[in-house]
């Protein structure tokens, strides 16, 4: 059923020739009332009209109201009553509440006038006359109807015994029929020879005649109609109906257009036109177009959206990416940092979820299996081809990942790259654009015929819609949800997934989450106020490395012009098995070979050759721990190789190591409290063997005596808190911090030796956030390389450590790493929790972990 509130709809066809003919057989009669307190209307034959349409029947509307005057001149209101709401004969009920108000002078016949206005009637003769009739000169647009008051009407009735009214129409109709592409914010209609179309009026009609209707000479020359935005379409006429008084335009007349992106449309006739009582003037179809204006969205296929909609302090554009009306009617669908999008091949599914058919775009993606390199993803030759992403690269389509393919500036001075799909002028939104339009009111619409979401600006008078477009698998590119399912891209992400927006139409509501970059999903661009400077060159400092197996060597670019947006290179290695590279330029030397290094900046590219010789066997040994057990070569970060666990690990024993009092040979397990990777306190944990806990402020002698290997020595105040008497700060290192001599109390095994406090101030430059290795938690660390997965890297676990009086504490919350560094009275030590990292300097008797470096 079409509600239409107060407004007329004209009948189709043969019917809209008003009054042509009578129907053969009357309108049945409504039984009678004996009272004044109910009246009725109905239609006098299928060419009379009303408030709306149901099966091409013009029904009564559930609020109308009419003035009756009934008997004498007293104006009355009548409301029809909620039985008669629906049908083509209505019931009126006359509202006690309203005074009566007139001269109460009796007329031979019952009047009624619709709508209701506080209006007069006087009888002359045969004839009622109803004056200070108003016809607005501005209209209001209804879904292929009239507007709330636009369409009067009058009836007389037999006598005053008669109360069953039958309405005649008082004005005629023009019908304008327009296409186009953008939303049309009113119609003005003028006539060429100044006629009067709306303003004070005077109505006169009797018993069984057609009315007459006389504009005062003091009333407008236009009237308009408000059409609040209503969206043409390109190819389907949009009819408008626009209520005028019967007038002949002996010059024509003028229409008039505007839309709301602030455009105008005339269309103008010289000849004759007249518009008729109960007549339709019909125009022909026109179509309104838009002259490119700098900033209007105008697609990959030169069509012109407009200039979008501003919605807060974002403009955003009227349709998703991609749009076409008859290939894409709902936009492609795009991996997330990649230039162009595919269409969709799978379900159509109605608001609840449910199974409606089968729905195709005109051209649909291949599937290839990812990651693959940046260049052959961006190619125009690849467009139509969806990268499946895998899981053990986070499900992305590239590699290597980079956060910055859509975005080369910040979340919020955002900077468009050659990347990013949106026309000239416009680009991806950021994480903070979709949170701000998400503070806008909203509700779930039918939007063009499509299930979406509509938001609305109050302090602007503007709505946006996004439409439930659907997604495309990340694992296997197949189709899903569309109708049912939105799904948009932000610019926006962190190291490994990226941000978007998306919603489900049978929940009202939207949610902001973060997906892996292989999935596709709609953009809606939003206006951008810089132009794309695009990359023109890049260069590398050197096209031809070497490095041993281990090492990093940075190479350094020069990216023209230097006001290039994307003024950030993404690189890859032709053969990740012989050297990687990360995004900064840092070749990792992998395993003995020669690869090719890439680095891209928009859509140019420069490359490096990498040769990676193979490590000194003289330089780096095997890690042979204390129980005999091998546990291979080391990580080397700078020319520094770590060992691979900490000292005095054992898988069973002692996993997390043992902990070692500053300079001496042996360590003790640990007994106290153990944290997981959230710092919850799981329980305690206890190693294999603890310790004995004996007074401290012994001799070098007795306190390295295998006999006191599994005996912890507490700290004396009296001696600096050292377990030590007299205090010796070479008892790991008798050289110095740039050559460092290995002691006979060095924990480490042969070939290996304690840190210096050098050595663990370069490694812990860049690390990993906290995180866990195989149920440890702790951090990675890389040294001077910018931390990621593909460089050197090492991992401490967070052994926790022992205070000066015994006490053990912290493991799996903190890790404690010695060097052989002293510092006056106390030892430099590595310090790291989940929120921080440092090296300092504590007190000599306390026990922490040791992780030895090759000789």
């Amino acid at each position: 059923m079409i509600y239409m509130k107060n407004s007329l709809y004209i009948l189709p066809l043969m019917a809209m020739l008003l009054f042509a003919c009578q129907k053969d057989n009357q309108l049945q009669k409504l039984e009678k009332v004996d009272t004044s307190d109910v009246v009725y209307a109905s239609i006098e034959d299928t060419q009379d009209t009303k408030t709306y349409l149901e099966d091409n029947k013009v029904l009564w509307g559930w609020d109308d109201e009419i003035l009756v005057f009934i008997g004498k001149t007293l104006r009355k209101k009548y409301v029809v009553s909620s039985e008669s709401a629906g049908s083509t004969e209505g019931t009126f009920v006359k509202d006690q509440n309203y005074d009566q108000i007139g001269s109460a002078s009796h007329i031979s016949h019952n009047v009624a006038f619709y709508p209701f206005a506080e209006l007069n009637c006087k009888e002359e003769g045969q004839k009622y006359i109803i004056e200070n009739v108003v016809l607005s000169s501005v209209q209001s647009y209804d879904y292929e109807s009239f507007g709330w008051c636009a369409f009067p009407m009058i009836a007389v009735s037999a006598d005053t015994e008669d109360v069953d009214f039958k309405f005649k129409n008082i004005c005629g109709i023009l019908k304008l029929q327009l296409t186009g592409c953008m939303p049309v914010q009113s119609i003005t209609i003028t006539g060429n020879s100044g006629e009067i179309l709306a303003g004070p009026a005077t109505v006169i009609s009797a018993y069984d005649q057609e009315p007459e209707l006389t504009m005062s000479s003091f009333g407008y020359t236009s009237v308009t109609l408000d059409c609040y935005g209503v969206q043409l379409d390109e190819d389907t006429p949009t009819s408008f109906l626009i209520s005028l008084p019967p007038t002949v335009f002996t010059n024509g007349f003028t229409v008039t257009v505007n839309d709301t992106w602030g455009g105008t449309n005339v269309f103008e006739t010289s000849k004759k036109n007249e518009i008729t009582r109960s007549g339709i003037l019909r125009m022909p179809v026109k179509e309104c177009v838009r002259e490119p204006q700098e900033g209007d969205y105008i697609d990959e296929y030169g069509k012109n959206h407009g200039p979008g909609v501003l919605m807060g302090e974002t403009v955003w554009a009227s349709v998703n990416c991609g749009y076409h009306k008859e290939n894409f009617k709902y936009g492609k669908i795009y991996q997330w940092g990649r230039k162009y999008g595919q269409g969709y091949d799978g379900s159509l599914n109605n608001m609840y979820s449910e199974y409606l058919g089968h729905y195709s775009d005109a051209s649909l993606p291949e599937i290839s299996q990812g990651p693959v390199i940046l260049l052959e993803g961006q190619s125009p030759d690849n467009a139509d081809v969806f990268y499946a992403g895998a899981p053990e690269f986070n499900y992305d389509w590239v590699y290597q990942q980079n956060g910055r393919l859509w975005n080369a500036g910040t979340e919020n001075n955002p900077v468009k790259t050659e990347y990013d799909p949106c026309p000239e002028g416009w680009r991806v939104p950021t994480s903070s654009e979709y949170k701000e339009l998400l503070g806008f009111n909203f509700f779930r619409d039918i939007i063009n015929g499509s299930l979406g979401y509509r938001f609305y600006d109050y302090s602007c008078s503007s709505y946006f819609d996004l439409i439930a477009a659907g997604n495309l698998d990340r694992r296997d590119g197949m189709s899903y949800n569309r109708g049912s399912h939105g799904c948009y891209w932000t610019s926006s992400g962190d190291d490994i997934y990226s941000f978007n927006v998306y919603f489900f139409t049978d929940n009202i509501g939207l949610y902001y989450d973060y997906y892996g970059r292989a999935d596709g999903y709609s953009v809606r661009c939003v206006k951008d106020d810089r132009k794309l400077i695009p990359v023109e060159s890049i260069t590398l400092d050197k096209t031809a490395v070497t490095i041993e197996e281990g090492c990093v060597e940075y190479i350094p670019t020069t990216i023209l012009p230097y006001n290039a947006n994307n003024h950030f290179a993404h690189w890859w290695s032709d053969n990740p098995q012989v050297a990687t590279v990360d995004n900064y330029g840092n070749v990792i030397g992998i395993a003995e070979g020669v690869t090719v290094i890439t680095a891209m900046a928009g859509m140019q590219i420069a490359t490096c050759e990498v040769t990676v010789t193979p490590v000194p066997s003289d330089v780096n040994i095997d890690y042979v721990d204390e129980y005999g057990i091998n546990h291979g070569k080391g990580v080397k970060i700078n020319g520094v190789v770590w060992a691979p666990v900490n000292c005095g690990y054992h898988a069973e024993d002692f996993k997390y190591g043992k902990l070692y009092q500053w300079g001496r040979k042996y360590g003790q397990g640990y007994s106290g409290d153990l944290y997981n990777e959230n710092g919850n306190n799981v329980g305690t944990y206890s190693d294999a063997e603890l310790p004995i806990i004996e007074e401290g402020g012994l001799s070098i002698l007795t306190g390295s005596h295998k006999s006191k290997s599994n005996v912890f020595f507490t700290g004396i105040y009296d001696f600096s808190y050292d377990w030590l008497y007299p205090q010796d700060g070479t008892l790991w290192n008798t050289g110095s911090e740039s050559k460092p001599v290995k002691t006979e109390y060095d924990p480490c095994p042969d070939g290996w030796r304690v840190p210096t406090y050098a050595e663990l101030n370069e490694l812990h430059q860049n690390r990993s956030s906290w995180t866990s290795e195989d149920g440890q938690p702790g951090r990675w660390f890389s040294g001077p390389n910018p931390y990621s997965e593909a460089v050197p890297q090492v991992f401490f676990p967070a052994a926790g450590g022992r205070n000066r009086d015994g006490g053990a504490y912290g493991r799996g919350d903190r890790g404690l790493y010695w060097s052989s560094g002293p510092y006056t009275n106390y030892a430099y030590y590595l310090y790291f929790n989940s929120s921080s990292v440092d090296v300092s300097y504590y007190n000599r008797a306390r026990g922490y972990s040791v992780r030895c470096v090759q000789e």
